[in-house]
């Protein structure tokens, strides 16, 4: 089973988001399950049905929900 951290690049090299997310995630996060609006908030989701929201262009992360359905994609506006 393929394993993935979360990352984030502004501007620069990606750098390892360490703060709210977990170590790794069980396989890839897929496109349709990361979103980013122009203020700087982002959410993702993961295979297991967690959702991660940040306020701050990524550099913090908190748990905003878990054990959900199948997740399609994430939307923030």
């Amino acid at each position: 089973m393929r394993r993935c951290t979360g990352a984030r690049c502004k501007r620069g090299p990606f750098e390892r988001c360490r703060t709210g997310l977990p170590d790794r995630f069980d396989g890839n996060v897929d496109t349709y399950w990361l979103a980013g609006a122009p203020d700087g908030s982002a959410a993702l989701a993961t295979r297991s049905g967690d959702v991660y929201v940040s306020i701050d262009e990524g550099r913090t992360w908190e748990q905003a929900a878990s054990a959900l359905p199948s997740v399609r994609c994430v939307l923030v506006t």
